[in-house]
């Protein structure tokens, strides 16, 4: 007899602590908190330069991308690398930063637009791009994962 009441109070606490933990009928649910800001980097594909072409006559692979953010961001280091797909294996063709000195390198949203490699032939090679960044949001630092480009592109382009 003792062991059956042990056992029905112990069935009626975990009954009343699931009903606590459920959710009432009355609407009452969860509340998620979103973060505080929206800030993300978004990373261009491969391409031939046509600025570099029109103003130099010269052809070159180039990846832009932008750190873009709902808050201030200040400091901003912004790094594109462009590989190319080789026999064995991704080959670093190129790697720029911004300045996070600059006055460019502050505000909601941050250009990198500048890392570009020249164009050695025209054998077709396939390219793509990876960013990182490092910002202080809020007086706080903060440093992105990298983020690849959507794709992987083709282009007659030989580095």
């Amino acid at each position: 007899m003792k062991q059956n009441s042990k056992y029905r109070y112990f069935l009626s606490f975990l009954i009343l602590t699931l009903m606590a933990l459920a959710p009432s009928a009355h609407g009452v649910s969860t509340v998620i908190t979103p973060p505080l800001t929206k800030c993300f980097i978004d990373i261009r594909d491969a391409h031939i330069s046509t600025t570099i072409f029109k103003k130099e006559g010269r052809l070159a692979v180039k990846v832009n991308a932008i750190s873009s953010c709902n808050t201030l961001q200040r400091n901003v280091v912004l790094t594109v690398k462009i590989f190319k797909e080789g026999r064995f294996g991704s080959q670093l063709v190129q790697e720029r930063s911004t300045d996070g000195k600059s006055p460019k390198s502050q505000g909601f949203i941050v250009k990198n637009q500048f890392t570009f490699a020249y164009c050695k032939n025209t054998t077709k090679t396939r390219y793509y791009g990876i960013a990182t960044a490092r910002a202080i949001i809020n007086g706080k630092s903060y440093f992105t994962h990298p983020v690849r480009s959507e794709n992987i592109t083709q282009l007659g382009c030989g580095t």
